[in-house]
């Protein structure tokens, strides 16, 4: 009798722990990931019925990982937050998660946040910077992939430009580049990258949906997919 009456309670308990999986302890509702002198990342977990407040003085993107606030799925990955105070419910049935990229500087008014289509940027390096990477060839861009890399844009601000982009499987390395401010790139899917040079030796590293990693300010970095599966991430750029 014991045992017959210890099951049920048991079952119980496994059945309702993932509706309060973002209530558990060390599980914290508003959580600041990375920060740099111009932008926070935090991770925003809130359980059904669960809220939270921030500040955005110079406004914000918000990446969504889930369901949006009220449990339905979003238009787009990503939103454009206007600056002031963000106040976030979750009014939908399961956990909701975020990832919101507070600015520090001040960004103008948004002008357009309409979703459209665009072809990725190809950037080509002259073939002898290619000498070293031994791909035996001089015109690497002759040879095309099986899958076209794909970029869709999702905010598109006077300041700010968020971009949701696939790549094909196996792609060879494309030119570094260099940016003149912090980028955020948020992964959708899990594969593998390369780390922001000069560490390429270390080999690839792997990502994971809703991780994060920000390219620092004029250092090198390539986007490049290094994983057999393709990969989705979404790059939120400074102009």
């Amino acid at each position: 009798m014991l045992t017959l009456a210890l099951v049920p309670m048991l079952a119980l308990h496994i059945s309702l722990s993932p509706q309060d999986a973002a209530r558990r302890p060390g599980i914290e509702p508003y959580h600041v990931e990375m920060e740099t002198d111009d932008l926070r990342v935090a991770r925003v977990v809130l359980a059904p019925g669960q809220h939270v407040t921030a500040d955005s003085p110079a406004g914000s993107v918000i990446v969504y990982l889930t369901a949006n606030l009220d449990g339905r799925m979003p238009s787009a990955e990503a939103a454009w937050q206007a600056a002031g105070p963000i106040d976030m419910e979750n009014r939908g049935r399961a956990r909701f998660e975020a990832l919101v990229i507070q600015f520090k500087r001040t960004v103008p008014a948004p002008s357009s946040t309409a979703a459209t289509s665009s072809s990725y940027p190809s950037r080509v390096a002259p073939a002898t910077a290619w000498s070293g990477y031994g791909y035996g060839y001089g015109n690497w861009m002759d040879y095309a992939y099986r899958e076209r890399v794909k970029s869709e844009t999702l905010v598109d601000t006077a300041g700010v430009n968020v971009t949701k982009v696939r790549q094909p499987a196996s792609m060879y390395l494309e030119p570094a580049s260099i940016d003149s401010n912090d980028r955020v790139i948020v992964y959708l899917r899990g594969s593998y990258a390369w780390p922001s040079m000069p560490s390429y030796s270390y080999g690839a590293i792997a990502v994971h949906r809703g991780d994060v990693r920000v390219l620092t300010a004029n250092a090198p970095y390539t986007l490049t997919n290094a994983g057999s599966d393709p990969s989705e991430f979404i790059v939120i750029a400074r102009r």
